[in-house]
């Protein structure tokens, strides 16, 4: 499409101008058809490219991304769609005892410091998941809370097979502003192993949701996808196009159809490291919105509306 709307460009203003000027004055309309009448094939063929290229010009840039999106959605084989609803009673499960800190609920491993850290409710009459990280909560005795669902699809484990290409897609929002020096990874990361910089990540830094790309040959690694604050109670879609690699990566991240960043080959995962997926997530790392051994009662949530997992045939 690119091809054909550059040669668009450059083709379209030249045949106004030829019709424009040949209509304009009779005697050289006759001429002009008279000459046509002689082309060869090979410029009546000419002729007939230039007639395509302005009737494609007239297409609606978005009637072809939604085209392409049709295409793209035929290719994908869908191998998991949350219904929050149905997970609500396993989710929501109280326990007698100390709350279970990875539990394993449908397609997902529950990773919580407590029983509200991840937890199924009601929003405008709709089933949402309710992610939350709070002042006085510690995640498995470390220094910082934390909040996610591990996902384990067709590979199991959920360790991304380097031959094939995911297309990983959240739907949501933040119910609260964040600080303008929060640094905290949400909704969406591919991970590492535990002692490893997640190679994949979507984080709040500097008042922008960013896309991290740690292994970005360029050395840019941070893309600033949207301010902040446009995710405080207004929905927003991420979505993640990977194949996981040493050598023969690719990524495309976009937030509401907007592609923030794309790249094919290279690195794409942690040297020698297998890769799988969070979702849903709040992660606190450096205690810049709440910490373990504060009392002032903070606590920061995010919705997901929707989870989709494909991977591309």
């Amino acid at each position: 499409h690119s091809v054909l709307r550059e040669c668009t460009r450059l083709l379209v203003p030249r045949i106004i101008y030829f019709v424009c000027n040949t209509f304009s004055k009779p005697m050289k309309m006759i001429d002009r058809l008279r000459k046509l009448n002689k082309m060869t094939t090979c410029l009546r063929l000419h002729l007939l490219f230039l007639i395509i290229s302005s009737l494609v010009a007239c297409v609606p840039p978005f009637a072809i991304s939604q085209a392409e999106q049709l295409f793209s959605r035929a290719n994908q084989r869908l191998v998991l769609e949350t219904d929050w609803a149905e997970l609500a009673s396993e989710i929501n499960e109280r326990t007698s005892g100390p709350v279970q800190i990875n539990r394993r609920v449908g397609p997902f491993m529950l990773q919580r410091s407590d029983e509200e850290s991840l937890k199924v409710i009601d929003a405008d009459g709709n089933a949402v998941l309710k992610t939350t990280i709070a002042d006085g909560r510690r995640w498995e005795g470390h220094s910082y809370d934390r909040a996610a669902l591990v996902i384990g699809f067709d590979v199991p484990g959920g360790v991304l097979d380097p031959k094939k290409m995911y297309v990983l897609e959240w739907r949501g929002y933040l119910e609260q502003p964040l600080s303008e020096d929060a640094v905290v990874l949400v909704a969406l990361q591919i991970h590492g192993q535990d002692t490893a910089v997640p190679p994949l990540a979507v984080m709040v830094r500097d008042g922008y949701v960013n896309f991290r790309d740690r292994h970005d040959p360029t050395g840019k690694e941070w893309y600033p996808a949207i301010k902040t604050e446009a995710m405080v109670n207004q929905s927003v879609s991420f979505k993640l196009t990977v194949r996981s690699s040493d050598t023969n990566g690719y990524i495309k991240f976009e937030v509401d159809e907007q592609v923030i960043t794309e790249r094919q080959g290279g690195r794409t995962k942690n040297p020698g490291d297998w890769n799988y997926v969070k979702v849903a997530e709040l992660y606190d790392f450096s205690n810049t919105l709440v910490s373990p051994d504060s009392k002032e009662g903070r606590s920061y949530s995010l919705i997901t509306e929707e989870i989709r997992v494909s991977i591309l045939e």
